[in-house]
């Protein structure tokens, strides 16, 4: 940019990097339920440990800023078929935060949050680009 005073004398100056829009989403991973990298489990004995870990997770243009991760319940529809809710009343573990360099999750829940015996989780991670954009995905 350029600035003059009141006898046109100038003075020329260059500001901070530029600045970058990202309009695009980011590209959604793979969802695993666990602590062990690209590993899936289906059961497991801790009622009072969850964990999770995402791989994949992808934005070329600004970079993967944030992860949001939460915990919920599956629950049966009238058709008898399993659903997994984003936001539901049944949720587990609410949103958590991570950096864009997390790639897995675990918390130890309070006694009164324990797991239930016979009950379907599922994780869902969200992610943001630096554009604020978001993409999420499930484990099931």
């Amino acid at each position: 940019s350029r600035v003059f005073n009141n006898v046109q004398l100038s003075r020329s100056a260059t500001g901070e990097p530029p600045l970058f829009l990202d309009f695009t989403a980011p590209f959604s991973g793979d969802v695993y339920d666990g602590y062990l990298v690209e590993k899936d489990i289906t059961y497991t004995w801790k009622t009072q440990e969850l964990a999770a870990n995402w791989f994949n997770f992808q934005d070329p243009e600004s970079g993967i800023v944030t992860y949001q991760w939460a915990v919920g319940r599956g629950i049966v529809n009238e058709n008898g078929d399993w659903v997994y809710p984003t936001h539901s009343p049944n949720s587990t573990l609410p949103w958590t935060n991570y950096s864009g360099q997390a790639f897995r999750a675990q918390q130890i829940l309070p006694p009164e949050l324990e797991l239930e015996h016979d009950a379907v989780y599922f994780s869902t991670i969200i992610c943001y680009n630096g554009g604020h954009r978001h993409q999420s995905n499930q484990s099931h």
